[in-house]
Formats: structure tokens, sequence, C-alpha cells
């Protein structure tokens, strides 16, 4: 709910000065894409919450999402800040990643391809629709302004060789995942074997990968 309390935030922030504008932008598309991913996480840890054991009363997560919601709309603060907020969600999700047991493996790393992929597709949309931006550029009359000064259509080489590095970055960082995943296994080892749920006995690891 903090996530979708965050959207409608941005939201009723930005879409009366912008419109849909709002929506050609890479950091916006992600925001959503963040929000559902929330959501489905929550519904799944429900469901896993039903089917395991009782466990211990271990508070990290709760902790790690009251941190964010006080940054997003600090009490003592009468100015929302969405920057700061999404750069502090993101310093939150390594020690949420490591709190929670969301399961990761390097073939997730495909969903995320998927993500950049289209919306590599839309910068092409916009770009040869001359859809524009609703600030307008220097460089450019308004329909050729690019989303992003850094990564410009009309200057096609440049932004190929950008492309090619955050294809590249992206990699990298699953790769990162992957050994962070392998680590929080070695600190927090998932139990093996059978164990009695509300539904009889399953298998812990397959209730997890399920989740």
């Amino acid at each position: 709910m903090v996530f979708v309390a965050f959207l409608i935030m941005i939201l009723s922030d930005s879409i009366p000065d912008i419109g849909a504008f709002w929506l050609i932008y890479l950091t916006n598309w992600a925001l959503i894409v963040e929000t559902i991913a929330m959501v489905m996480l929550c519904i799944s840890t429900a469901w896993g919450y039903a089917k395991l054991p009782d466990g211990s009363s271990d508070a990290r997560i709760v902790v790690i999402l009251l941190l964010g919601v006080n940054e997003a709309q600090p009490l003592n603060a009468l100015e929302f800040s969405p920057q700061e907020a999404c750069l502090f969600w993101d310093f939150l999700a390594f020690p949420g990643f490591f709190a929670a047991r969301i399961p990761w493996s390097f073939k997730n790393f495909i969903w995320g391809l998927v993500f950049l992929l289209t919306y590599l597709g839309w910068t092409l949309i916009h770009f040869f629709a001359q859809i524009g931006t609703p600030s307008g550029c220097e460089l450019y009359i308004d329909p050729e302004c690019p989303i992003y000064d850094a990564f410009d259509w009309n200057m096609p080489m440049m932004t190929t060789i950008i492309t090619i590095f955050a294809l590249v970055g992206y990699a990298v960082l699953a790769g990162l995942y992957t050994a962070f995943v392998r680590c929080r296994q070695c600190c927090f080892p998932t139990p093996v074997g059978e164990v009695e749920t509300k539904d009889g006995p399953q298998n812990v690891e397959t209730i997890e990968n399920a989740a």
C-alpha cells in the first residue's frame, strides 16, 4: 500500500502540470512497474504466510518500510520531494532484498531486459512520431526534442553507444544480484525438506519459489 500511495502522490503532483507527457519518462515507467511488482509481492507473501508454518517475528523488513514511508513524506516536512524519495527507496531495496525471502535467479534478468527493450522501442516511436516534451528544449524545435538530452536519436551513433553500455551495465547488475542472493543464502540458508503446513507436509523451498 505504501508504493500505491506513493504512486498516487506522484500522479497528483505531476499530471496537473504536464498531463500525458508524464508517461514518456523511463523513471515513471519504472515506478509503475515497481508498484505493480510490490502489490504482487504483497499478495504472494500473504499466500505464502498462509502456507508456511509460523516463524520468528523478525521485524527487519517492517523497519525498512517505515524508513521508506518517512523519507517519502517526512513527518516534519511540508514539501514533497519525489527525486529524494526515489533515491532513498533504491538504497532501501538492497537491505530489503536481504531481509526478505524474495526468490531470485539469473533468469529473472530476462524480464528486466524485456522492459528495457520495450522502453527503447518507445524512444524510437517518440522520435519518429515527433511527440516532443512538455517543456521543449534548446537544440531542436519542440516536436523533435528527445525525452532525455543524453539519449537523443537525432544523434544516432552516440545514442547507439549509450544503449549498448546500458544493456551491458544491466547484465552486470543482474550478475551482482545473483551474487547477493548466494550471499543471502549463505547467511540465511533456506530450510530444506518437508515441513508441516496448514495444508499438510510440503517442501519449504518449493513454496518459497512458488511465491
